[in-house]
């Protein structure tokens, strides 16, 4: 299970075995932490051993746009592979 957030003082998971699909949907007004969101949501799957696979077409995954607190956490799980430098 992965923790989503809080609402109203109540945690807010997602079951991927209660889910009808995978798909995850981060909605927010600019600035409002969907990137950093979507990022601990990686970190977190990626600990319970799923495969994600992003293309980062806006480099926002680039470490100085990750939030400290979560960089080490997902440096230890990304792999990166620039194709743009390096090709496939």
């Amino acid at each position: 299970m992965v923790k989503l957030g809080e609402h109203k003082g109540k945690n807010i998971f997602y079951n991927r075995e209660l889910a009808l699909n995978g798909n995850i949907i981060i909605l927010g007004v600019p600035g409002s932490g969907k990137t950093q969101q979507a990022i601990n949501t990686m970190i977190q799957l990626c600990n319970e051993g799923q495969t994600i696979l992003t293309f980062d077409t806006h480099s926002v995954l680039d470490p100085e746009n990750i939030h400290p607190d979560l960089l080490p956490a997902f440096e230890a799980v990304a792999n990166d592979i620039d194709v743009h430098k390096n090709g496939i």
